[in-house]
């Protein structure tokens, strides 16, 4: 599950800081999803789940937001493939950030 935020400002900051100093950010990726609204997919704080503990679709104000475009998704999923990568180095991005491959670990023993 990466989660999405609307804190388009804060996130093209992050994004532009690292550029500036010559990184590639695959931690954030800003978007214009199917509703015109930009969202940011915030990659770093992706985490694993289940289908038992989705309930629902994600929307916001009754309307379901979509990402219909294949070449964003590929590169959302390049991202999240190349953070998940830095997750197993044992890399974090933040220090209260849980210990993701330890919940994945965990989700697959209980299948």
């Amino acid at each position: 599950m990466i989660p999405l935020s609307s804190q388009i400002d804060k996130y093209k900051r992050i994004v532009e800081k690292k550029e500036k100093a010559g990184k590639p950010c695959d931690i954030i990726h800003i978007v214009k999803l199917d509703d015109s609204r930009q969202s940011a997919f915030l990659i770093q704080d992706m985490f694993p789940i289940t289908d038992e503990y989705i309930e629902r679709e994600y929307t916001i104000a009754g309307n379901h937001l979509m990402l219909t475009s294949e070449h964003t998704a590929k590169e959302i999923e390049q991202k999240a493939k190349k953070v998940m990568g830095m997750l197993k180095r044992g890399v974090k991005f933040m220090q209260t950030q849980p210990n993701v491959i330890a919940i994945l670990e965990k989700l697959k023993q209980g299948k």
